[in-house]
């Protein structure tokens, strides 16, 4: 397949649209859109036919979590009360990679309004796991992480709040990133939480994540790395602790590999990190939540913010709404304080990074593998009943409230076939650093 024959693109498009047909009994997407597919693809063969230069990610289908805007396309959030909603504008994010010869195929299923870690929709289905369809593939993201594991497209955008990008990464087995707060556009986007939330990547490997990054910010920068060089942070305080047993073996196993290549792995206790997420970080959430979401219900709905709840299909999402409207009033002080110990959180991975110079830390995704689909709010994780929200979060969430950049890389599974990540972080701004860090982490672990 060559970039001048005049059916290349279009193949290629039409055997990813028909990859994301068959995705139906997973629910990983909302909807697929064949003739403005096939439509670009045709204008990017004829484009090519006429010498015109191809950009950067020219054919590469792809797709969208349905609460970024595509326009001409439906733009639900996954809520039935914007279950026929067409977008007439499109996000920066997909603007730039279409400028770059990318194609939307779709509109990924996910966690109802992107307010949950599971997937579990009520409306539109559960996204089911590609290695097991009787367990969650992940949230807030998962019908963009199952559309790239099965194959169908070789990458999609999504958001992240608190992790909704990276948890489903992990559980479906492919690369996620987050990028530094800020570094992405956010316009175009169904928003929670304005200080934490960002569009990020899913992809079938790092290269592929660090060709989109590219597109999206104009930043093709790659420093030269070598393993025997590479300093890396193992943050086992608190971040190993109370995890699946088999999930650590593995995270371990990769840990192991990586120090026969000759990178060094210094033990770090990031408890500080831990410990100040867990004070300000769901606070900032809720409150943004309801700010948000009070200013949509009246200014494009015509309705109060409970009335709005109302109308809210998952049981779990209607609950976190209602809990975040209940506090809103009362948490302004509380909220202004979490906001402001922002930076604290920023200045201690910075501190962890510069105290030993480390090039990345690196930590377990998830503190567990996927667990099977249901309505309990809770999981069963080490003999105890868990929540499952704060569970799923816990390592992720620190990255979103420092706004740091975050990758879950997948290194391998457990004896039952269920996909590990380990999540690599670094600096603000350090993106490509990080990249170009999961990427020869990626090229060990993959060696003979």
């Amino acid at each position: 397949m060559t970039g001048h024959d005049p059916d290349s693109i279009r193949t290629r498009v039409a055997k990813s649209l028909a990859a994301a047909h068959a995705l139906e009994p997973f629910n990983a997407m909302i909807s697929i859109d064949d003739a403005a597919a096939l439509a670009a693809a045709g204008q990017l063969d004829r484009a090519a036919a006429a010498g015109n230069a191809p950009g950067a990610l020219h054919g590469v289908p792809f797709t969208v979590k349905d609460n970024i805007a595509v326009a001409g396309m439906r733009f639900t959030g996954g809520c039935p009360v914007f279950s026929e909603q067409i977008a007439q504008t499109s996000a920066s994010v997909v603007d730039r990679l279409r400028a770059a010869g990318a194609v939307v195929i779709g509109k990924s299923n996910l966690h109802e309004l992107a307010f949950g870690v599971t997937s579990n929709n009520a409306t539109f289905g559960a996204v089911r796991n590609p290695f097991d369809p009787t367990r969650i593939a992940g949230g807030s993201s998962g019908g963009a992480a199952v559309s790239v594991a099965s194959g169908a497209v070789p990458f999609a955008i999504a958001t992240d709040t608190g992790g909704s990008v990276r948890i489903p990464a992990a559980l479906c087995g492919v690369v996620g990133l987050r990028p530094s707060s800020g570094r992405y556009p956010g316009d175009g986007v169904m928003t929670l939480s304005h200080t934490r939330d960002t569009i990020g990547v899913l992809a079938c490997d790092v290269g592929q994540a660090a060709r989109v990054d590219a597109a999206v910010c104009g930043d093709a920068a790659w420093p030269a790395l070598h393993a025997s060089g590479l300093r890396l942070g193992v943050l086992r305080r608190p971040f190993f602790d109370d995890c699946e047993p088999a999930l650590i073996e593995v995270v371990e196993a990769a840990l192991n590999k990586l120090s026969r290549a000759n990178v060094e792995l210094i033990e770090v206790d990031a408890s500080a990190i831990g410990a100040l997420d867990a004070e300000i970080g769901f606070i900032i959430a809720a409150y943004e939540t309801a700010q948000e979401w009070t200013r949509v219900a009246h200014d494009e709905l015509g309705i109060g913010l409970p009335d709005f709840i109302a109308r809210i299909a998952s049981p779990d999402v209607r609950e976190l709404f209602t809990i975040s409207a209940a506090q809103f009033p009362a948490m302004k002080s509380q909220y202004q304080d979490a906001v402001s110990r922002m930076p604290q959180l920023r200045s201690l991975y910075e501190r962890l990074l510069s105290q030993q110079h480390l090039d990345a830390l690196v930590y377990p995704t998830t503190p567990l593998c996927a667990f099977p689909i249901g309505d309990s709010p809770m999981v069963l994780l080490n003999g105890r009943e868990q929540p499952i929200f704060p569970t799923l979060v816990r390592h992720t969430s620190p990255a979103s409230v420092a706004g740091v950049p975050s990758v879950s890389l997948p290194v391998g599974r457990t004896a039952p076939g269920l996909p590990v990540g380990l999540q690599v972080e670094a600096g603000f701004g350090q993106d490509r650093k990080l990249l170009a860090v999961c990427a020869m982490i990626e090229r060990l672990l993959c060696a003979p």
